[in-house]
């Protein structure tokens, strides 16, 4: 699905045209990634579900986050479907990344 959006995107940006993406990823530190861990597992499931009413969107997305590519497989994803990523940062101690790239 990811290649599909890259291939996408690659298709209908002009040359030479950027674009930026901006993911969850855990933290790279293995005391913060326990501790976040904790958080994402079961205290944004029963808050947001408190908020939301819909603590199954909460689960989805820790379990989506948990599934998807470290920052360097979708960096080299990205490059695999013709984007240069020309600046790639981990945001709040490595719970997001973001990605800047340029269609070759």
């Amino acid at each position: 699905q990811v290649g599909g959006f890259l291939d996408e995107v690659h298709r209908v940006l002009i040359e030479k045209g950027r674009l930026a993406i901006l993911e969850f990823s855990l933290p790279s530190n293995p005391l913060l990634s326990r501790i976040y861990l904790t958080y994402f597992r079961r205290m944004l499931p029963l808050i947001g579900g408190h908020i939301s009413k819909n603590s199954g969107a909460y689960r989805y997305l820790c379990d989506s986050v948990l599934g998807f590519f470290s920052p360097n497989e979708l960096k080299s994803l990205m490059q695999n479907h013709g984007f240069n990523v020309i600046h790639s940062r981990r945001l709040f101690f490595g719970i997001a990344h973001l990605y800047i790239m340029c269609k070759d």
